[in-house]
Formats: C-alpha cells, sequence, structure tokens
C-alpha cells in the first residue's frame, strides 16, 4: 500500500475528529477564543515541524507573500467553518466543509494543468455530487434541515480552504522549484568544468616498442661491423 494514501487516511480521520471537537467547544468558548486557541496550538506544531525537518533553503520575497496569504485565507475559512457549527450539524456542515480538496483539484487542473484519469473524474464529480445532496433539504422544519445562513457558512469554508489547499501547492511547489534550481545549476557547472579539463588534457603518446633483440647479436653485428 503506497505510503501517500495511508496519510490520506490519517488526515481523513483526524479531520473528522477535529469537526466533532469543534462542535462541542464552539458553543462553549466562542468562535474567537476557539480561532486563538487553534492559532496557537497549530503556531507551536508547526514552528516544532519547521525546527526538526527544515532544510537550508532561500525563500523569495513573493514565495513568502503567497504563503502568508494561503495561511490568512485558511484561517479566514476556519471563522466560516465554527459559524456553521454554532447552530448547524457538523455531519452536514462538517462534510460540506471537508470536501474542499474538489476545489484545489480543478484549480491544478484548469491552472496548473494537471491530469486526472477517468477514475479521478468520477471521483471529484461525486465529491461535488454529495455536497450538493447534503445542501438540498425540502422540508424547512425537519430536524436536518439547516438554515440559509448556516449553509452559507459552510459553503464559504469549503470556498475557502479549498483556496487556501490550492495556493498552499502552488507556493510549495515555486519554493520547491527555487531550492532545486541552484542544485541543477551547481551539477551543470561541475560537468562544464569536467568537460574542459579533459579536453585541455594532452593526449598520451604510446611509446611503440619494437621486438627486443638479444644482446648477443648486438654483440656479433659490433664485431662483424
Amino acid at each position: 500500500m503506497e505510503y501517500w494514501f495511508l496519510l490520506s487516511v490519517l488526515v481523513a480521520f483526524l479531520w473528522g475528529a477535529s469537526g466533532v471537537f469543534s462542535k462541542y467547544a464552539t458553543p462553549k468558548l466562542g468562535i474567537m477564543s476557539v480561532a486563538m486557541l487553534l492559532i496557537c496550538i497549530e503556531g507551536l506544531m508547526y514552528s516544532t515541524a519547521y525546527l526538526v525537518w527544515h532544510e537550508s533553503m532561500g525563500i523569495a520575497l513573493g514565495d513568502a507573500l503567497l504563503a502568508f496569504g494561503s495561511c490568512s485565507v485558511g484561517i479566514v475559512g476556519y471563522l466560516f467553518f465554527f459559524e456553521s457549527l454554532m447552530e448547524g450539524q457538523v455531519a452536514i456542515a462538517g462534510t460540506i466543509s471537508a470536501a474542499y480538496p474538489a476545489l484545489a483539484v480543478l484549480g491544478a487542473v484548469l491552472i496548473l494543468s494537471e491530469k486526472l484519469t477517468s477514475i479521478q473524474w468520477i471521483g471529484v464529480i461525486a465529491i461535488i455530487a454529495g455536497i450538493v445532496a447534503l445542501s438540498y433539504e425540502p422540508d424547512p422544519n425537519s430536524k436536518t434541515a439547516m438554515s440559509k445562513k448556516t449553509l452559507a457558512y459552510a459553503l464559504m469554508a469549503f470556498a475557502f480552504w479549498g483556496l487556501w489547499s490550492f495556493s498552499s501547492k502552488v507556493a510549495v511547489d515555486r519554493i520547491a522549484v527555487r531550492d532545486r534550481a541552484p542544485q541543477r545549476l551547481g551539477s551543470a557547472r561541475r560537468d562544464r568544468v569536467g568537460l574542459k579539463r579533459r579536453c585541455r588534457r594532452p593526449a598520451r603518446q604510446r611509446r611503440v616498442r619494437g621486438p627486443r633483440i638479444p644482446e648477443s647479436l648486438n654483440r656479433r653485428a659490433e664485431i662483424e661491423s
């Protein structure tokens, strides 16, 4: 089984668990309190991960601003998500907002020109169809019905998190490309230097040796002469 697939399953499990905990904590603590607590905890975790796994690389100002904007968009998505949990059901609001990777996939296909197989397209369409099905409730008095306000908050969280995921993908790719560029440049320079050295090196002339003549024959030839 692929390593990335196991990580994806773990992310889905943790994401669902966070929605349940958020549903219990948000009405009691308030949206801003939960948001500040989230920023502090995630900031500590990201900082620790950076100190442990970071690599020495230069980040351009434009890439840094893109990463900062991506994080800001994600935080706004969290605010909309917490608002949707105040009155809505986590089973519906959480599922709608958690389907945001579908937007990231569409952005990657339309803007980054990435390719999907037919099975993957079916999966994306199924996710969007599920969002539509969860958003629709013909009876407004039903227990499972969500108010238009709550539904709008969940859809805004879905949109902002989709933009967050896509912009994070772009930022990571740009930083990775800039980090690999000096390595490729250094390798090309080393190849050119090695080629110049090989071209400057004179060809070694091989000494051609004839058949070895015994010393007795040489002495006889000297005597006869």
